[in-house]
C-alpha cells in the first residue's frame, strides 16, 4: 500500500533469481508518493492512484531501498 505517510508494509522478502511482482496500492492521488524510485534495478515510475505494478529481478541477494520522488519515504527490497 502506498498511503499518505508512506509505504505499507515497509520491507518486502523476495527470493534472488526470480522474477518479481510488485504491486503499490495508492489510495490516494498527487503528492511526493506519486513517484517511486528503486536505484538499484533502475526503475523511476509514476504511481497513480489504484494498482501500479513494477517488475524487475533481482539477481543477487542484498537489501535494496525504494523511496518517494522526495527521498522522503522509504521501503526496502530483501532479497534472499
Amino acid at each position: 500500500m502506498v498511503e499518505p505517510f508512506g509505504y505499507t508494509p515497509e520491507n518486502v522478502k523476495v527470493k534472488a533469481g526470480i522474477p518479481v511482482q510488485l504491486h503499490f496500492q495508492k489510495s490516494f492521488s498527487g503528492g511526493c508518493l506519486s513517484y517511486l524510485i528503486i536505484e538499484d534495478f533502475q526503475i523511476e515510475k509514476d504511481l497513480d492512484k489504484g494498482d501500479n505494478l513494477v517488475e524487475f529481478t533481482p539477481e543477487k541477494p542484498g537489501i535494496y531501498t525504494f523511496h518517494c520522488g522526495m527521498n522522503m519515504y522509504f521501503g526496502k527490497i530483501i532479497v534472499e
